[in-house]
């Protein structure tokens, strides 16, 4: 039986549910807006609802933590094709204008972006998730949603713009994912022992890696040179940090602290990056968005390839066609980002 897809309109009033589709592609991301695509038999009644700027729900009984706003339109006498990004997508829409800076929790910073952007219909904040990580950076006519995801990809937290249809309102929201990896925690694992390994795929990729970071900074033609992190041979990767920081009334030793704190995290943001893609079944042995979901982080074994790593899940994508469903998860992190900061 099909998952059932209702479609709303901009001011979210529900305008009808489309009853027959051959296949419906519903990607949820963490740190990016997810991605769906709809097709549905061409018909009268289904034209006269699927249309662009049109709200897409999947609706499977819970209260909606998603939603999709149609971008693309294809019509053919036999069929409609729709496509588009989730909600979050509406703050591409958005520019930080100005010069604006923001220091300190990460989570109040965005949540300030919000609120100081240009107003989007219905849209304001939800809840306070109250999280700690902290993150200084600025901002000048840069589009809002390219600065959020830089700063949760710099932080491992993830956004949403959650949907409440009843009350026709948008709430954005800043979380983290629960950590399915700890020993006091229900530990999630996705091996061969489970038999929930399908379709596996695994990258690893270092040309982003290095090693040793030097921060620069020249007063009075006087340069001062600040290294973080080694290596020795081929293992020697070395970076050259971009840095900015205010120098007035501050002391010798609380600007070599700053420009350290640079150094570390521009080598925070250049690592290693893994990621194992597969197929699983949603319900054994742990039940898809009751033990884990997005942004969760779990343990993914393969003991023939030898890989045992702690992995965040970053995508999901559900595929529904004929009747069935199919869950492929995406695990570990995206490049990380590198955002730009000033020390003051």
């Amino acid at each position: 039986m099909n998952t059932e897809v209702r479609i709303y309109s901009r001011s979210l009033e529900l305008q009808g549910i489309v009853d027959e589709y051959s296949s419906l592609i519903w990607i949820r991301r963490y740190q990016m807006p997810g991605e769906f695509e709809l097709r549905t038999p061409y018909t009268p009644e289904s034209k006269a609802i699927v249309k662009p700027g049109y709200i897409v729900q999947k609706y499977d009984g819970r209260a909606p933590s998603e939603a999709g706003v149609i971008e693309y339109l294809y019509m053919t006498e036999d069929e409609i094709i729709a496509k588009g990004r989730f909600l979050e997508s509406y703050l591409d829409r958005r520019l930080i204008k100005e010069t604006s800076y923001y220091s300190g929790e990460v989570e109040a910073s965005l949540r300030r972006i919000i609120t100081e952007m240009a107003a989007i219909p219905l849209l304001s904040l939800g809840e306070s998730a109250e999280l700690t990580e902290t993150l200084r950076f600025q901002a000048t006519y840069k589009p809002v949603l390219s600065i959020i995801e830089k700063a949760c990809k710099s932080t491992a937290l993830g956004f949403r713009i959650r949907p409440d249809f009843a009350n026709r309102a948008l709430y954005f929201e800043v979380y983290k994912g629960v950590d399915r990896t700890a020993e006091d925690s229900e530990k999630v694992i996705f091996s061969e022992k489970y038999d929930n390994l399908l379709n596996e795929s695994y990258t690893y990729e270092d040309t982003n890696l290095k090693t040793k970071a030097y921060a620069v900074q020249t007063i009075n033609d006087v340069r001062t040179v600040y290294e973080v992190g080694g290596g020795t041979g081929l293992d020697l990767r070395e970076v050259l940090v971009s840095t900015s920081v205010d120098t007035q009334d501050r002391s010798a030793a609380d600007i070599r602290a700053s420009m350290i704190t640079q150094a570390e995290r521009a080598l925070d943001a250049r690592t290693i990056n893994e990621s194992f893609t597969f197929a699983t079944d949603a319900e054994s042995p742990f039940t898809y968005r009751v033990d884990y979901d997005i942004g969760d982080q779990v343990l993914v074994k393969h003991s023939a390839w030898g890989i045992e790593l702690e992995l965040r899940i970053s995508e999901i994508e559900e595929d529904y066609e004929n009747g069935g469903r199919e869950i492929v998860l995406t695990c570990g992190s995206t490049m990380p980002e590198i955002m730009d900061f000033e020390e003051g």
